[in-house]
């Protein structure tokens, strides 16, 4: 009779363990479709009924993210994340909630083992849909690996400086073997990655359908792109992306946009540091003026200022996003997309007066300095 009872027993845990995947390859059928709202509803009943299966909760929290809703989505990521079993579960939960520095993550910085992996490409294309990426490459380690790294820094960018908006839109991701097949593929000759938005239509301008693309390159010259093994072109380019489609009608500073697009790379704070105590001290020279620089129109026409431009930028960034912390980081970005100018927001930002700009520099410099000699 004991036997018979734990028979019964098994044979009805197996069912359920069976009818919780079946929801869960609903849900995810639904997402697929891009029947989010539909996914959303049906998912959440399954929730109800098997609250402890892992994988309708990862399809609530990307469908969430689908239709706009970052604190819903938030909520399903950390449930995720508690009842993940697996470690690249919870690295994924970790990425969407924006947990953990990114220069420690081994997905981001390749071990040599990772980096020989993908070192060379192959002849055909290995492709992976992940929830805002479809990534193509000649190596299929590659493909996997720029699929975790690109919703990372997706999921890291989003945390840090908008509020964990979700991101709507997905984003063909190609690697290229060559600078033959990049150019082919209608990319300029002197370029070596990039990314692009554009309407093809007026009548796609007018119903918002965006032709977005991020194409890098696989080698240069024969041997492995080093942008792969420590990647900085895909951060810094992903995250143009995703600002200006973000600001709309209302451009982004220059000045910010290329010191957020800087922030995401692992390490180039600290870096950007060093080249301007250097510049500062061996050669003497100084920072643009930050009422100058927070309201340039473009690139400095000097040419020889582009590399001082760049490497303010990144360190008056990263500098700005510590002093304010997250929340009110996202607040003077909305306020510069209401149209308020760069100066008047960052004085709102920092509650300084009209006075600002001698006090507010003073105290960067100073973390400059400091940062330059650790």
């Amino acid at each position: 009779m004991k036997r018979l009872a734990a028979a019964l027993l098994g044979a009805a845990l197996v069912a359920s363990l069976a009818a919780a995947d079946d929801a869960a390859a609903r849900g995810k059928k639904l997402f697929d479709e891009g029947k989010f709202e539909e996914a959303v509803a049906t998912l959440r009943r399954d929730i109800d009924q098997y609250p402890e299966h892992v994988e309708s909760y990862r399809w609530l929290a990307l469908s969430l993210e689908k239709l706009g809703k970052p604190d819903e989505a938030k909520a399903a990521w950390k449930d995720f994340r508690a009842l993940a079993t697996s470690e690249e579960d919870r690295k994924l939960a970790d990425a969407r909630l924006g947990v953990g520095p990114a220069a420690a993550d081994p997905d981001i910085v390749l071990d040599e083992k990772t980096v020989d992996a993908i070192r060379i490409p192959g002849q055909g294309w290995f492709e992976k849909k992940t929830a805002h990426f479809n990534v193509k490459t000649h190596n299929q380690r590659l493909t996997e690996v720029l699929g975790i790294q690109a919703e990372k820094y997706l999921a890291a960018l989003s945390q840090k400086f908008l509020n964990g908006a979700a991101y709507p839109h997905t984003v063909p991701l190609t690697v290229y073997a060559d600078q033959t097949e990049y150019v082919a593929a209608g990319n300029p000759d002197w370029s070596q990655g990039g990314t692009s938005f554009s309407y093809e239509s007026l009548d796609g301008y007018l119903r918002n359908q965006m032709n977005r693309k991020i194409d890098l390159l696989h080698t240069i010259d024969g041997k492995l792109n080093p942008d792969l093994a420590r990647p900085k072109l895909l951060p810094h380019e992903l995250t143009h992306l995703v600002l200006v489609e973000h600001f709309g009608d209302r451009p982004i500073p220059l000045w910010l946009n290329e010191g957020i697009a800087q922030y995401m790379e692992v390490g180039r704070h600290a870096e950007a540091n060093k080249i301007l105590y250097e510049f500062f001290t061996d050669r003497r020279g100084a920072a643009i003026p930050l009422r100058t620089f927070a309201t340039l129109p473009g690139y400095p026409e000097n040419r020889g200022a582009i590399a001082l431009f760049y490497a303010q930028s990144a360190s008056f960034t990263a500098w700005l996003a510590d002093m304010l912390g997250p929340e009110k980081f996202h607040a003077f970005l909305e306020d510069l997309k209401r149209g308020t100018g760069a100066e008047p927001a960052l004085q709102s930002a920092l509650k300084a007066g009209k006075d600002w700009e001698a006090p507010v520099q003073a105290q960067w410099l100073r973390s400059v300095e400091a940062s330059a000699k650790k």
